[in-house]
Formats: C-alpha cells, structure tokens, sequence
C-alpha cells in the first residue's frame, strides 16, 4: 500500500543483483547487508521491523541483531515471528524441519549467511521477557495473528522504545 511520504527502506543477506535499488516509488529500497551491522546512522528510522528472522539465529547473534535494530530505531520495533502461547511435540518437529530448510536455502544465497543450528524458537512468554530486555525497550506487546493469518503460528511483538 502506497502512504505519502513514507519512505521504506530494506536489508536482507541475500544478494542483491545491482545493489541498493529502488523498485518503484512506492516500494522499499532493499540492500544487502552482512548480517551483523545495519548500515544506517543511530536513529534513522522511526520504525523498524524484522520479519521471520530472529528464529534462524543463535541466541548471541539475535542479541546482536536487536541490539542494532534498536540502535537505528527511534520509537518502535515490530517483529513478526514464529510463536505459539506453548510448543507441542508437532510444533518442534516443524520448527525443526523449517530451520534445517533455511539452512540449506539461505546458505546456497548468501555468503554473509552462517548455517545455524541454534535456532531460536520462542514461546509468546518467552519472546515477551527476552524483548524487554533489549537495551532501549520500555514495553513489549504480542498480538498473535490466529485469527487473519493463514498459519496459526504467526505473531507480531511490538517492542516500544524508550523516548530520549
């Protein structure tokens, strides 16, 4: 959806054929990124939001990851992720299988991805007391999307930065 005067930018470790490029006006400008350093300035963007990622790294590394998010963000995080209130046996079966094809696709895209195996799947308690301890965090709200998403596991945090 198209919003004047919003501007969206992207990054992703996949490679980006031709570098920083808009789509088209009303799309994201998306670059590729190492993985670990955002390329922007403190305080860029006044929003930020990390989709289905955050499970495909190990715990050291999503702190990392967050630590600049929050960094580049002035007032809000949103995080899209694969949740549950509680994981059953099946759900961990299919974490499994979802994080061993990540590897496997990820790896053969980018060479700023690192196979993981310590992949961070959380309950929506779990992602609520970890997001509140990113540094700059003031409160964390989830939302799961049962209930207008296709899969019942997707959930939006919304972690609301400390103003200075």
């Amino acid at each position: 959806m198209y919003v004047p005067g919003l501007k969206a930018t992207g990054v992703d470790v996949r490679r980006c054929p031709q570098g920083p490029h808009p789509v088209s006006a009303s799309q994201p400008t998306i670059m590729e990124f190492d993985g670990e350093h955002l390329p922007f300035d403190d305080d860029t963007f006044d929003v930020s939001m990390v989709c289905y990622v955050l499970h495909h790294l190990s715990a050291d590394h999503c702190d990392r990851l967050l630590g600049e998010v929050a960094r580049v963000t002035q007032q809000r995080i949103l995080i899209l992720e694969d949740s549950r209130p509680e994981f059953s046996a099946a759900y961990r079966l299919r974490n499994w299988a979802h994080a061993t094809e990540a590897n496997l696709e990820y790896a053969s895209q980018s060479d700023a991805f690192k196979p993981n195996h310590e992949h961070v799947f959380r309950t929506h308690s779990d992602w609520c007391g970890y997001l509140s301890q990113v540094n700059g965090v003031e409160q964390v709200m989830c939302e799961p999307l049962d209930t207008i998403a296709r899969y019942k596991h997707h959930t939006l945090f919304v972690a609301d930065l400390r103003l200075p």
